[in-house]
Order: structure tokens, then sequence, then C-alpha cells
């Protein structure tokens, strides 16, 4: 393989790794959330696992992540086959004093989505943060009313390590089904990437000169 080739090669290897680092952009869509390319592969809370709420609760605990509403969350089968869900998905209820539901990560994700239904009013926000509390993106949810297109949205971006779905204070509730995200892979892992990269243009190069 001639120099030319091994550093064109070596490029490819190093931009695509960085690239992964540096590019925020909304996610959304229709059908399942893994169906993007952004959420391919991902885990997934489609919330069938658990038995239905029927007392509300605050905080909702997975091993990746939590969810925790300032007032009630509810999983319910209630709007199953309704507002983008099927099966049990997860409830803001409808009083005027729900306003957001957290999701805070155990650890760092390269992205995050969810089916979502049932927004009246266009005062929904999804804003993503860093671990140190910094806004990495953020995007309107539109108006959906009683649109079932299986609509999902979410937001790609290296080091989310938390993310707010809110209101400004209209009365109105939402619907979430199959959270969706990606665990980053740790900084050392890519490296390991390169260097597995560089070695092999090595082991062919060596290769044809033996």
């Amino acid at each position: 393989m001639c120099k030319h080739n091994q550093a064109r090669i070596l490029a490819w290897l190093i931009g695509a790794l960085l690239s992964t680092s540096t590019l925020a952009s909304p996610i959304s869509g229709t059908g399942l959330p893994s169906s993007n390319a952004a959420l391919a592969g991902g885990s997934v809370i489609d919330f069938e696992s658990n038995t239905p709420v029927t007392d509300d609760a605050v905080t909702l605990t997975y091993p990746d992540v939590s969810m925790t509403g300032n007032s009630t969350l509810r999983i319910s089968a209630a709007f199953d086959g309704q507002f983008n869900v099927t099966g049990n998905a997860l409830a803001l209820t409808t009083n005027d004093s729900v306003k957001e539901v957290v999701f805070a990560f155990t650890g760092l994700v390269d992205a995050f989505g969810f089916n979502i239904g049932g927004t009246d009013v266009a005062d929904w926000q999804l804003v993503a943060y860093s671990a140190t509390g910094a806004t990495l993106e953020s995007l309107s949810v539109p108006v959906l009313n009683d649109g079932n297109n299986g609509n999902y949205l979410g937001i790609a971006m290296p080091g989310i390590a938390s993310a707010r779905l809110s209101n400004s204070g209209s009365e109105d509730y939402v619907v979430l089904d199959n959270f969706t995200y990606v665990k980053q892979i740790p900084e050392p892992f890519s490296l390991a990437l390169i260097g597995i990269g560089i070695a092999g243009i090595g082991y062919r190069q060596r290769k044809r000169s033996g």
C-alpha cells in the first residue's frame, strides 16, 4: 500500500471518530426511534416490562436513566394505539401543575429519542445538557394533537448527561414511548480504534514488503 493511500485511510479513521464528537442535531421522524441512524442499535425502554402504574409517581428509575417529573408521571396502557404510542406508555398527566420531566443518565450518551404524542400547545421544549449543566442542544416540540403517525424526536450530541422536556406553563399533557438512547463510546476506546487502524496499515505494509 502506498504512503498516499495510508495517509488517506488514517485521515478517514481520525475524521470519522472526531466527527462524532463535534456534531449536534435534532432527531425527528416517524416510526420507531431506532429506525433513525443516530439511534440504531441503542437501548430501548418501551415500558412494557413495567406493571402499569395506577397511582402517580414522581420518579421512575431504570439501570441507565431516571425519569423525574416535577409533579406526576404514570405508566399506563390507556393510550394504546393513540398519540404515537403502543401498549404501555409514559404519560405526564393533564393537570396544569405538570410542567416537566427530567431524564438523568447514569453515564454519558451520544443520542436519545422517543415517540411522543398528545401535545396541544406550542410551548413544549426539549433541551439536552452536558455533565456541567451546559446546554448542548434544544428543540421545540411540534403540536401533534391527536395525530398518530408514529412521530418521534430527540437529540444527537456526544456528551449528553441529562435532558429536560418541559412547557412554559400552558395546561397540557404529553405521552412518551420507546425511549431510546445510545451510550457514549469512552474516549480511550476511540483512541484504541485509531491505534488498531494504524497497526493494520503497518501490518499490510510489512506483509507486502516481506
